[in-house]
């Protein structure tokens, strides 16, 4: 937990859990070149997010790698930029920006999935750099 008024960097950790989140933030946090391992994706029920950004919390989550979370990233009433990220088995969108503070810059990511409805990139109002957010579908 990275709380309000604090800051905190991560760089090239493992994170492995499967409860609410792999590092929940309401200060300030650059995340980057971390494994993020879940232990079960959870569809429902509680949170379960690699990242879970609180209300006015800022967040910098770059070249970062998630596999097993409902979400890579679940940001709300934040500042948020999200780049080179690879995500996979998730819920229906790797990254999810709701009510940001100002305009998300989300680009590069890429997230592996064979379903049809799935997204690498969800996010409310305007963009900021919104580019190459591509998903990967498996090999047959």
């Amino acid at each position: 937990m990275v709380h309000k008024g604090a800051k905190a960097s991560f760089f090239d950790n493992v994170i492995k859990g499967g409860g609410v989140a792999g590092i929940r933030v309401a200060g300030h946090a650059y995340i980057h070149d971390n494994t993020f391992q879940g232990t079960s994706l959870r569809k429902v029920g509680p949170p379960n997010y690699g990242v879970w950004a609180l209300p006015g919390s800022k967040v910098t989550l770059s070249e970062n790698q998630f596999d097993m979370w409902r979400h890579a990233l679940l940001a709300t009433e934040s500042t948020v930029t999200a780049n080179g990220n690879k995500v996979s088995n998730f819920h229906q969108t790797a990254i999810v920006v709701q009510k940001p503070i100002v305009p998300p810059n989300l680009f590069g990511n890429r997230a592996k999935s064979d379903q049809p409805n799935s997204n690498v990139v969800v996010f409310d109002g305007e963009p900021g750099i919104v580019e190459d957010n591509q998903i990967e579908r498996n090999e047959e």
